[in-house]
């Protein structure tokens, strides 16, 4: 049961809770630095979302803290009054789309106070080992709900999130093995007397050739890696490890190093006993008795498995190009008519207006409305009324040129921009699209629109003054028996 003090419901504490925080903790990220990763999926959770605040929260004993955040100032918050501290428990999404109706959001601090959270979703981040460790959260400040995309969209991206936190703690432990390394292989150059007892056990790979190309020396990581035994060594001609499409290049620097160049992590492919390959980055030295080489010092790294993991790396990141692609293109789009949305409407005519102004051309807005839609959808349904919409959608679609631009304006309002396009091409063109919805074959009775035509014509000083024009335009149109375009300060068509 919730736990209720001063009024406030305290989150429940997970039962597996010291589990929870040692998984959090073994990650080291709390009151780390701001990451471009962390940012960027954030802020494509809120615009996807339609919220101003977006957070990647990680709920720690006392407190959450947001190791990522847009639209809001604060870096942490106590975890009793935090909304994430709930979301923890839970394996879905945890939404409250009125927390100043549910009884255990009403009296908190952050509803109250700032931020002021009327909305909240939140996607728990959950680690391989089933640990919550924090969520990937959106807010508003007004009552809001979220398309099934939407949610769907959040969780991808909360997805990803958890992934960027492996990939961090993965990146640092083969951070701590690269210096394990550097320290082992600095403590070889100690004495000679524990030179071959410190190779044997480093995690390289180490050999010596002399001058005709045998063995001279390898360690147990080489040996074990390549599958050979010391006796098999002896008699192996170093041939046999090169990876054939090395063979010429290996030898071009074998012959560099013999004149005394040192190479230091040189990219090369070893082969083993049973015919694998092996990526390796190689040092390369040779040592010098009175001026002449006379062995060969390689130490070779297998790398294999971290190209393989850059591999998928590069995988990953392509396919996560590929998702915002299309996440930002769900953000713009209508998802039943498939037009472009008024967010992507209000951009496209921030632009428009403004090449208009600079350059003089003229630009055209219809505003149009379905006429007695509702009416429609009281007597046919939801469905019907749906299906009208997207045949409305693919009218216009199918008959604005390829310059124009059409959006479902919201509701049963469209809207068409017609960049460098004056009066008369705008009353054309809106007459085209009137008589295309009347003339389209209407299953359950006629459908029409009407529409308001205005440009910059009409005195606009701004975009918003483009759309009360057209907005007026349309009401006028309405007004005068629908199914009719009227111009802006014109009489109608």
């Amino acid at each position: 049961m919730t736990e209720v003090l001063n009024g406030i419901s305290k989150p429940k504490v997970p039962a597996d809770e010291s589990a929870r925080l040692e998984t959090l903790l073994g990650y080291e990220l709390l009151d780390t630095a701001a990451e471009a990763a962390f940012d960027d999926l954030v802020k494509l959770a809120s615009q996807v979302c339609g919220t101003p605040i977006g957070l990647v929260t990680l709920v720690a004993q006392e407190r959450q803290w947001f190791k990522a955040r847009v639209g809001l100032d604060a870096t942490e918050t106590p975890r009793d009054v935090a909304f994430c501290a709930h979301a923890i428990n839970d394996t879905k999404t945890f939404v409250v789309e009125d927390v100043s109706k549910d009884a255990r959001f009403a009296a908190n601090p952050l509803v109250l106070g700032e931020p002021h959270i009327r909305f909240y979703a939140g996607v728990p981040l959950a680690a391989p080992n089933g640990q919550n460790l924090g969520t990937l959260c959106v807010i508003d400040r007004v009552p809001h709900t979220l398309s099934p995309a939407q949610e769907e969209a959040l969780r991808i991206l909360a997805r990803q999130v958890m992934t960027q936190i492996e990939l961090r703690k993965k990146m640092r432990m083969a951070e701590n093995a690269l210096h394990e390394l550097e320290v082992a292989e600095r403590a070889l150059r100690v004495t000679d007397e524990r030179f071959r007892d410190i190779l044997d056990n480093m995690r390289g790979m180490v050999q010596s050739l002399d001058m005709e190309g045998r063995f001279l020396y390898v360690n147990r990581a080489w040996r074990q890696k390549l599958g050979y035994t010391e006796e098999e060594v002896a008699t192996l001609p170093f041939s046999k490890v090169i990876h054939p499409d090395e063979m010429g290049r290996s030898k071009e620097i074998f012959e560099r190093a013999v004149r005394g160049e040192v190479f230091k992590t040189l990219p090369g492919r070893l082969i083993t006993k049973d015919g694998r390959s092996l990526t390796v980055e190689i040092d390369l030295a040779w040592r010098f008795e009175n001026g002449k080489p006379v062995a060969s010092r390689t130490i070779f790294h297998d790398v294999t498995e971290r190209e393989e993991q850059k591999r998928k790396i590069d995988v990953y990141q392509k396919d996560l190009e590929e998702a915002n692609k299309s996440l930002t293109f769900l953000a713009v789009t209508d998802e039943l008519t498939g037009l472009r949305n008024r967010r992507a409407f209000q951009e496209r005519l921030e632009e428009d207006f403004g090449l208009a102004r600079r350059h003089k051309w003229p630009l055209g807005l219809l505003l149009m409305d379905v006429d007695k839609f509702k009416q429609f959808n009281d007597t046919f349904g939801h469905l019907a009324g749906d299906e009208v919409l997207k045949r409305v959608a693919r009218a216009l679609r199918d008959n604005v040129r390829a310059t124009d631009f059409v959006c479902r304006f919201g509701g049963e309002e469209f809207a068409v921009l017609l960049p460098n396009t004056g009066l008369d091409g705008c009353i054309l063109l809106a007459e085209n699209l009137r008589k295309a919805v009347e003339e389209s074959a209407w299953d359950l009775r006629s459908v029409t629109i009407s529409i308001g035509v205005a440009g910059l014509w009409s005195a606009c000083g701004d975009p918003t003054a483009l759309i009360q024009h057209a907005d007026t335009a349309l009401y006028r149109a309405k007004a005068e028996g629908r199914n009719r375009s009227v111009a802006s300060d014109a009489v109608p068509v």
